[in-house]
């Protein structure tokens, strides 16, 4: 069933920064394993190894519990972030599943806009191993 997004969450380390976030992306994606044989009259494939990840587009905010303290303190130790996302603020199930991955800091953009903006933070976090999916649990 289609839906519009409109009361999707996202936390990060147990905070719940939903309040700043404009956009959302969970990509569950893997390489493209060529196993074309000879002779064959086509491209055989199969998935390799995953390379999940969590995109989003956040306003940002620098505030003593906003988006730049949850980020930046794991960034510059180069810690790893928890991350769950779910498409809609109601109970975790199956009509609306948490995705959880874990993702180093990799990098840190806390700034990001023309003049006039909305000041903005794109955030690009990598999963360690793959998203899983839940239909369990809390959030965040």
């Amino acid at each position: 069933m289609a839906f519009v997004i409109r009361n999707g969450k996202v936390g990060i380390d147990g905070t719940d920064i939903t309040s700043l976030i404009r956009e959302v992306s969970v990509e569950l994606t893997a390489d493209d394993v060529d196993v074309t044989a000879l002779g064959a009259g086509g491209h055989g494939h199969l998935a390799g190894i995953r390379d999940d990840k969590f995109t989003f587009t956040a306003y940002s905010d620098f505030t003593a519990s906003g988006l730049h303290s949850v980020l930046s303190s794991k960034f510059v130790s180069a810690g790893t972030y928890e991350v769950k996302v779910t498409p809609s603020g109601s109970t975790i199930g199956t009509s609306n599943p948490m995705f959880i991955g874990y993702c180093p800091a990799l990098s840190y953009n806390p700034i990001s806009g023309a003049v006039g903006d909305a000041a903005m933070t794109p955030v690009e976090m990598p999963a360690n191993g793959t998203i899983t999916i839940s239909t369990t649990g809390t959030f965040p």
